[in-house]
């Protein structure tokens, strides 16, 4: 925006031919107005987001072990949405879906599936394929799964590798600090200004069920006064509660236990006292440039169909900052 004429000063005033005594009182009142306005133009122009019409912010909230948030679904009404990436679709309640509107313009089918969900059934009444608006400018594309019995904390849970920005030719990455709450889109001239020097890059692949993310890396679990080591391919999963869960049937974890077998490995049991695994208490676990002290590393019985070696969840997230880049497949940790 030009506040001035060609010449450099408004229009009708000559400031640089007048004493100072000789400026009328108007005029002095005119300049120091201008002057205020310009320095807050600069100061504006400072300080700003420059990124802010391209960019979405969601506040994150922590309950039951997980992380959730609230934004309206396709323009019509609010949800509250669990954060997840270890699921393969959209899980949204029949209740909500039916009731809220937000689901109407769908062609559903109907369905007779059903998805075990942390050792909780539910069944699948009906599916679909499309596109869900999500907040100003954030949309899922995708599965979407309704699900009869589901509400409970939340009316949606969205694995967040289908998220996508379309303030920014759908451009797909995200900037999540579990610790701050808040889970920001990050538009891609952003991406590309941050210095990430000092940030552990792993590639992001989807050779995993499902196709959900994971990353290779070595996971080194010091247990005992020893440091026990376990390379595989690990399962971003934000709806884990836990820091890692390894799987029992994988032939490279059972390998791993049996050549740790002095490891003390304790019981994993559900609030009603079934026993559901075992856990590892180590004295720390490093993996992604990460140390975790006292980490818990829970050995689970379930997820057969699976074909990593675990579920990287919540607790590793909460020790640092992360830049997910869909586009590029890569994960950065701070």
């Amino acid at each position: 925006m030009e506040l001035f004429d060609t010449k450099g000063t408004p229009p009708n005033i000559r400031f640089s031919y007048l004493c100072p005594d000789d400026i009328p009182k108007p005029i002095v009142i005119m300049k120091k107005s201008l002057m205020l306005l310009c320095v807050s133009l600069i100061c504006t122009a400072l300080f700003a987001q420059p990124y802010s019409d391209r960019e979405e912010s969601f506040t994150l909230t922590r309950y039951a072990g997980h992380y959730m948030f609230t934004a309206d679904i396709n323009g019509t009404a609010p949800a509250t949405i669990m954060l997840e990436s270890g699921i393969p679709a959209l899980l949204v309640d029949s209740t909500f879906a039916f009731g809220s509107g937000c689901f109407k313009d769908l062609q559903l089918e109907a369905s007779d599936r059903s998805i075990n969900l942390g050792g909780d059934k539910f069944r699948i009444s009906h599916t679909a394929n499309g596109t869900v608006r999500i907040g100003r400018s954030t949309s899922y594309r995708g599965k979407i799964w309704i699900l009869s019995g589901y509400a409970d904390h939340r009316e949606i849970s969205i694995p967040l590798q289908y998220f996508y920005n379309e303030a920014d030719n759908g451009s797909s990455i995200m900037y999540i600090d579990l610790a701050g709450g808040h889970l920001d889109m990050y538009c891609r001239d952003h991406m590309n200004s941050l210095n990430l020097k000092e940030w552990n890059v792993s590639r992001i692949n989807t050779r995993t069920y499902m196709d959900m993310p994971a990353v290779k890396t070595v996971m080194t679990v010091r247990e005992g006064g020893r440091d026990r080591k376990l390379k595989g391919n690990y399962v971003i999963d934000f709806g884990n509660a836990e820091m890692m869960a390894l799987f029992n049937h994988d032939k490279k974890v059972q390998k791993f236990l049996d050549s740790n077998s002095d490891m003390q490995l304790q019981d994993a049991k559900t609030p009603g006292g079934q026993v559901i695994g075992q856990i590892i208490l180590s004295d720390e676990c490093t993996l992604l440039g990460k140390t975790i002290p006292d980490a818990v590393i829970l050995i689970t019985r379930t997820g057969s169909k699976f074909t990593s070696q675990g579920l990287l969840g919540l607790k590793f997230f909460l020790a640092a900052p992360v830049i997910l880049d869909f586009d590029r497949s890569r994960l950065y940790v701070k």
